[in-house]
């Protein structure tokens, strides 16, 4: 999938082995695709009237904006909207922003919120004192996971924390302390259920078990971003992520990170992976354009 922007702001396919990019969609910005189980359709973070959830089928097609009904004006953050569909596909998860002001101070509510997957009134699950975001489901589609943040430290530096919450909203659980390290960025449930993984202050990206206690180290990055993502493969035996614009592939025991050659010399970001773990979708930008592509047999011959 390629976005180009300004002048064609569109959904493009292009064949992995490359050639002439074809247009699959009619005019939008699309960021933060995220496949549906049955990979069938891509959903992503639009901006056609204002920021919006959109889908599009895996091959090309009408767009479909997800038809977000509430009284509050809910619209999804940015960055950690999340945007992540439920394994069962009938939810999607999202970090929730609300406009509120108060004696002519205006203020941002963060939560997370869960919605069907055709549309409807959000449902929200949490209630921050901070900001909640970068929302992901459990394998099992019980629980969620995001990055929470509450008040200030001493030196007006904000503490991240891991948490997490039953999907159907409750008490939150927080499996993460000071000391991990926590950065402001993405974070992903491994495919058996029992760790979370994240980037840390230290430059590594590290997994915590679920249950707390120490976090193991996966690999180190030379620069943190919170537009960088990572990700597990579907069967858990690799492991994506971005750092300064490339994309790289990692066994998650670690190991020497392999490079996912693009062809391109712009920076990527924004990656997920096909629920068949053949393909990886990745935003893409160049000289101010924005390109969204979906690339397969990235990895390296034995």
């Amino acid at each position: 999938l390629q976005l180009m922007n300004p002048e064609h702001n569109a959904v493009y396919t292009v064949p992995a082995s490359g050639g002439k990019a074809v247009q699959i969609s009619p005019a939008g910005v699309p960021e933060n695709p995220r496949w549906s189980p049955d990979g069938k359709r891509i959903y992503f973070r639009g901006f056609k009237d204002g920021p919006n959830i959109s889908s599009v089928p895996a091959g090309g097609g009408e767009v479909t904006v997800v038809s977000l009904r509430s009284d509050r004006g809910v619209y999804e953050s940015a960055p950690g909207g999340g945007n992540d569909i439920s394994p069962d596909g009938e939810k999607l998860v999202f970090s929730g922003a609300v406009r509120v002001t108060k004696d002519n101070i205006t203020s941002y509510e963060v939560d997370i919120y869960t919605m069907p997957i055709e549309g409807g009134e959000p449902i929200k699950i949490t209630k921050s004192p901070g900001q909640d975001r970068f929302p992901c489901w459990s394998p099992d589609g019980k629980s969620i996971a995001f990055i929470r943040y509450s008040e200030p430290a001493k030196d007006n530096t904000y503490i991240m924390n891991i948490c997490i919450v039953s999907a159907e909203g409750g008490e939150v659980r927080q499996i993460a302390s000071e000391s991990d390290k926590v950065f402001w960025s993405c974070i992903d449930w491994s495919p058996d259920g029992k760790s979370i993984a994240y980037f840390s202050n230290d430059k590594t990206i590290k997994v915590i078990p679920l249950e707390g206690g120490k976090p193991r180290v996966i690999v180190n990055v030379d620069k943190l971003s919170n537009h960088a993502e990572l990700a597990w493969s579907p069967d858990g035996k690799k492991f994506a992520y971005t750092c300064k614009g490339k994309i790289w592939i990692i066994a998650p025991d670690g190991g020497d990170p392999v490079e996912v050659k693009t062809g391109m010399s712009a920076e990527t970001a924004k990656i997920g992976w096909s629920p068949d773990g053949k393909k990886i979708a990745f935003a893409h930008w160049t000289g101010g354009n924005h390109e969204l592509w979906l690339m397969e047999n990235f990895l390296p011959k034995k």
